[in-house]
């Protein structure tokens, strides 16, 4: 399934004349099509005439479908489709306006954006539906063929398929040039590998302390080594003795000063997000770890997430070296090739879950990220139903507490603050909603008006970078934060909010996965760690219940 990490959405559609052989139920394609979903992929699956073959109980794609195939429904008129597609051209068939052949789902899971008839339940033509941490678009008809294939709306209708003006968020016009040359990053896990290159205890040196050490340098070997020499010695070729003491006295200062500003500690810098979703109990889990060496060396590195959570079992994991989006220094796409530093390549395990002889420069950093997955039961009870607002109880199985908690809904934010193990909340009468905009954008009131502060991208604040990645398209997308968040896009569950769901968010004071480097755990206190939980749960509507 990671093979399918560089997409942004696969589109599946099934109107050809014939189903494509391959489609079977054992089929190794599908499966790790249905575990990319669930990780945090997006599916568009069209399905229309050939629905029965493909959606039918025991078919191919039934596992993909939100919702129960009853029957294939001819001559349903397309006006919906064209409102659906905000477009004003409507679609011809050869004998004038064009008829649809629709897939009928019966018990319709997720939100039904679009339908034919007097309501949502009546017949859904597109249905958003969360699976797993990801997210499926069922449309009910066959988007692939005439006229919808050349139908001058077609474009709108798959950017509306696509959740592309879902947030009323705006592209703007500015470059990027500007931030890659002075942040070094254009998207945001870009700043937030730049907070974890912040180690405790290891400075960086000033540019004006190595001026001024250089400029001291050439003076000692220079004019105050000839001022020596002449005056004191009156042999001038005793500068091969002075000459060769002033170099070994500076290399030995350069070097005991390095020491005292980096250390000669290696150190790991970590970052832990574990989600839990509470109706398909998947947990899915992301580290990303910057480390620093304090010599060269080359280190074999793999991550444990066997503390994450209780009763988890073995989980799968992926670990690599983590890259940086953008033409910026250290880019992936840089303007001009660079030397490399090692020509002895390292090793990925056979199971992709380690590195073996990861070369490291004295002094220096380099990022990894894991991601692993298993299935366990969420340690927090949530009973939520939708009553014009969020009602419900939340109940936390957590063995230590949750800060800085909130629990996000529709367009509302319910901070919890703070969640006690074994403590159970009453989300609709103990807490005090606010919008999602008013909390992800930190919206204070002076006066008689609202001030919303721009968002920093040169913070190294690591809890506000995640939050905010947690919730990108729902804070604004790049309007607000000036930054993409298209890299590790998994890491956002504005869709899932959008699509019905509340997530849970907080922070826990201890380790969800441990470090390994050459065969043994990394020490907490070997640099900085963060462990966020998010929590995934479904909303019972009234005609739910």
């Amino acid at each position: 399934w990671w093979g399918l990490e560089g997409v942004d959405a696969v589109m599946l559609a099934t109107g050809a004349d014939q189903v494509d052989p391959r489609l079977t139920n054992d089929s190794p394609q599908l499966a790790a099509l249905d575990q990319w979903v669930r990780m945090g992929g997006t599916l568009v699956l069209s399905a229309g005439r050939h629905a029965e073959q493909v959606l039918a109980a025991g078919s191919p794609l039934a596992r993909l479908a939100p919702g129960t195939f009853t029957e294939v429904v001819a001559r349903v008129p397309s006006g919906s489709l064209e409102a659906f597609a905000n477009s004003s051209d409507p679609i011809d068939g050869p004998a004038g306006r064009f008829l649809l052949d629709v897939a009928r789902l019966a018990d319709a899971r997720g939100k039904v954006v679009a339908y034919a008839g007097t309501g949502p339940g009546n017949l859904p033509l597109v249905v958003r539906s969360p699976h797993g941490f990801g997210e499926v678009v069922f449309a009910a008809f066959d988007l692939e063929r005439p006229p919808l294939a050349t139908w001058p709306g077609r474009l709108s209708l798959v950017d509306q398929l696509l959740g592309r003006n879902a947030f009323g968020t705006k592209k703007t016009d500015e470059t990027v040039g500007g931030q890659v040359s002075t942040l070094g990053f254009v998207d945001l896990s870009g700043q937030l590998r730049g907070a974890l290159d912040q180690f405790a205890g290891v400075r960086l040196v000033p540019f004006w302390l190595v001026a001024l050490l250089a400029v001291v340098y050439i003076a000692c070997i220079g004019p105050l080594d000839y001022f020596i020499v002449r005056r004191w010695f009156g042999r001038m070729e005793a500068t091969w003795i002075t000459f060769a003491l002033t170099v070994l006295a500076f290399s030995g200062g350069a070097y005991l000063l390095a020491y005292a500003l980096k250390g000669n500690e290696l150190r790991a810098n970590r970052v832990d997000l574990v989600d839990f979703d509470a109706e398909s109990r998947l947990v899915r889990g992301t580290s990303w770890a910057n480390l620093f060496s304090p010599a060269s060396e080359g280190y074999d590195l793999s991550l444990d997430p066997a503390g994450a959570a209780a009763g988890l079992g073995a989980p799968r994991s992926l670990f690599s070296w983590m890259g940086l989006p953008g033409e910026g220094f250290g880019g992936m796409n840089p303007a001009s090739a660079s030397m490399p530093m090692f020509t002895v390549p390292y090793d990925f395990s056979p199971r992709l879950d380690a590195l073996h002889g990861v070369p490291i420069a004295v002094w220096s950093t380099r990022p990894f990220v894991g991601r692993w997955w298993a299935d366990a039961s969420p340690p927090i009870d949530a009973q939520l139903t939708d009553e014009g607002r969020l009602a419900g109880t939340i109940e936390s199985r957590l063995a230590a507490p949750l800060e800085n908690a909130v629990l996000i809904y529709d367009t509302w934010a319910y901070p919890l603050h703070k969640l006690e193990p074994g403590q159970r909340i009453d989300v609709g009468n103990e807490i005090d909603p606010q919008t999602v905009e008013t909390y992800l954008r930190q919206v204070t009131v002076r006066g008689d008006r609202d001030f919303s502060p721009a968002y920093d991208q040169s913070s190294f604040d690591v809890p506000r970078i995640v939050e905010v990645m947690s919730c990108h398209q729902l804070a604004g997308g790049r309007a607000y934060t000036g930054l993409d968040g298209t890299y590790q896009e998994f890491v956002d569950l504005s869709s899932l909010v959008r699509d019905g769901r509340a997530i849970l968010i907080g922070r826990q004071p201890i380790s969800a996965t441990r470090l390994i480097c050459d065969g043994q755990p990394l020490d907490d206190a070997q640099g900085q760690r963060w462990t966020f939980f998010r929590f995934v749960f479904p909303v019972a509507r009234p005609t739910e219940q």
